[in-house]
C-alpha cells in the first residue's frame, strides 16, 4: 500500500486519518452487535436526539473503515487514486484520496451549506434538496444521481441524514440513509442506500489553499447490477465528481484569492 502514496507523492494524506481527534481505529472486523446495528440504520425516526446519535454513530463506524481494511488500487488519474476494499456486513466501499486547491472554509461551504447548489457544477447529481434540518451541522437531505457508467446504471435517489465535525485540524462530514416519511420511494426509480460514508478534509501544511480529501463511498445502488458494473459505476462517479468539482473550484479562483 505504501508504494501507491509514494507513486502518486500522496504518503502524506494516509496520516490525517490517524491523527484525527477523538477516533481510534479498529482492525477490519465487525462486531455482531455492530452488524445488527447496521441493518437498522436506515429506518424512520422522529426523535432529533436519535438522528444526532444514528450520524455520530455513523461517522464512527465510517472512520473505523477508512482506518483499516486492505485497499487495493481500482482506478489512478493523475495524482487521484480511488481504491476499494471489502468490508463485513457492507460489502465492497471505495476510498478516494487526492488533493483540491480550495480553502477548507469554502469546502465546507459548498458541500454542505449549499449542497442545492450543487447540481449546477456536478452533473452528475441532477437534484439535490434539504429536506429537514435537525440542527446547524445536521440535516436531512434528498439527492438525484445522473445514469452512470455510460447510460448503462440507471438514475438513483438517496435520503441521506448529514453532519459535520472538526476533528483538530480537519472538518469531517458524515453521512447514512434514513427513511423519512415525507420523502417516499418514488417508482420506478430506484431508492439507493447510503452506509457511513465520510469525507475527511485536512488543510495542506503552509498551502493555505489546499486541502487532503479522503472520501469513502459506501453505497448499496440495490436493483440488478453485476458487480463489475458497479466497480465502473462508482470509479467513474467519484473521479467525475472530482473533476467537476475542481472545474468549479477553478472558476470561483477569485473568491478566494485573499487567501493567497
Amino acid at each position: 500500500m505504501k508504494w501507491v502514496f509514494q507513486k502518486l507523492g500522496l504518503l502524506q494524506l494516509a496520516a490525517p486519518l490517524l491523527q484525527i481527534s477523538g477516533h481510534k481505529s479498529k482492525i477490519n472486523v465487525f462486531s455482531e452487535d455492530q452488524q445488527m446495528r447496521s441493518k437498522k440504520e436506515k429506518k424512520t425516526i422522529e426523535n432529533e436526539k436519535e438522528y444526532e446519535k444514528l450520524i455520530n454513530e455513523a461517522v464512527e463506524t465510517a472512520l473505523t473503515i477508512m482506518a483499516s481494511g486492505k485497499w487495493k488500487e481500482e482506478r489512478a488519474q493523475g495524482h487521484d487514486v480511488v481504491q476499494s476494499c471489502i468490508v463485513p456486513v457492507y460489502g465492497k466501499v471505495f476510498r478516494f484520496i487526492g488533493i483540491i486547491n480550495w480553502p477548507l472554509e469554502h469546502f465546507l461551504s459548498e458541500i454542505f451549506y449549499k449542497v442545492e447548489h450543487v447540481p449546477k457544477w456536478n452533473p452528475t447529481i441532477t437534484e439535490a434538496k434539504i429536506l429537514r434540518r435537525i440542527n446547524e451541522r445536521t440535516d436531512i437531505i434528498h439527492i438525484i444521481s445522473a445514469p452512470g457508467a455510460k447510460g448503462l446504471v440507471s438514475g438513483r435517489d438517496f435520503v441521506t441524514l448529514r453532519t459535520w465535525q472538526r476533528r483538530g485540524k480537519s472538518i469531517v462530514h458524515g453521512m447514512v440513509s434514513v427513511n423519512l416519511p415525507e420523502m417516499p420511494e418514488q417508482p420506478p426509480r430506484v431508492r439507493g442506500e447510503q452506509g457511513p460514508s465520510v469525507y475527511i478534509i485536512t488543510p495542506v501544511e503552509g498551502c493555505p489553499n489546499k486541502c487532503q480529501m479522503q472520501w469513502l463511498s459506501n453505497a448499496n445502488l440495490r436493483g440488478w447490477l453485476p458487480q463489475y458494473l458497479i466497480d465502473q459505476a462508482m470509479s467513474t462517479v467519484m473521479l467525475d465528481y472530482v473533476a467537476n468539482l475542481r472545474k468549479y473550484v477553478s472558476s470561483q479562483a477569485k473568491t478566494f484569492r485573499q487567501f493567497d
